[in-house]
């Protein structure tokens, strides 16, 4: 196991390039950003593998049902796509 999983017991990706999970979680907490907008930039940071909203939540620090509710928005704006299974994409759907 690596040291970023050590320190990360949720497995969570904690950077990607020049953004990191702490920089999300501060915008949300000075309010520049929503919960819609936050789950929608950890999806589209993560679109290598697939995620579902408790893995999301988990990594975000939102309750689950936030992040149905951001991805229930997300969807219907055509942003994101869920499949049967619950996993959820953030690719843009053409």
């Amino acid at each position: 196991m690596s040291d970023e999983q050590n320190d990360n017991p949720l497995g969570c990706k904690q950077t990607w390039g020049l953004i990191s999970a702490e920089m999300l979680k501060a915008l949300l907490d000075n309010r520049f950003l929503n919960v819609p907008s936050a789950v929608f930039l950890y999806l589209r940071l993560n679109d290598d593998e697939p995620l579902n909203y408790r893995e999301v939540a988990g990594c975000l620090g939102f309750h689950e049902a936030s992040v149905y509710r951001a991805v229930k928005e997300l969807a219907d704006a055509g942003l994101i796509k869920r499949n049967r299974r619950g996993d959820l994409s953030a690719r843009i759907i053409d």
